[in-house]
């Protein structure tokens, strides 16, 4: 990986259906990224198992937080452990294709600025 890949860092609190599609929606970014997966709750799932079963697996470093420790736990831990860009998601965020592509054109042109893409309720929905 090049030395300015950017850092996709996906919090998750149950590893269910919704970080598999998270992660496949990650996978086909047009730009190349590094997949971190903070777990913040749920001690008991066989992280090797899961990976086994999702396609992206191969792309993804995983760190349990510990019990429940929350979003905001797991963002600071982010900040404190990785550096370079990161982009910090939710599990239940899908990206469009080109997503990572267009922040880092928007981050080259504006380094020093904190970005963040346009988040869109899912058809149906109610709630953010």
């Amino acid at each position: 990986m090049k030395s300015n890949t950017p850092t996709l860092v996906v919090i998750t609190h149950y590893a269910n259906h919704l970080l598999a599609e998270a992660l496949e929606s990650i996978k086909q970014q047009t730009a190349e990224a590094t997949i971190v997966v903070l777990h913040s709750n749920n001690e008991s799932i066989d992280w090797k198992e899961w990976c086994g079963t999702h396609s992206a697996s191969d792309l993804i470093a995983y760190h349990w937080l510990g019990n429940n420790v929350g979003y905001a736990m797991a963002v600071n831990w982010a900040f404190t452990h990785l550096s370079g860009s990161l982009l910090i998601l939710n599990d239940d965020v899908r990206l469009e294709t080109n997503c990572l592509e267009s922040l880092m054109m928007a981050h080259a042109d504006y380094p020093n600025a904190l970005l963040q893409p346009h988040i869109y309720l899912a058809q149906h929905s109610s709630t953010i």
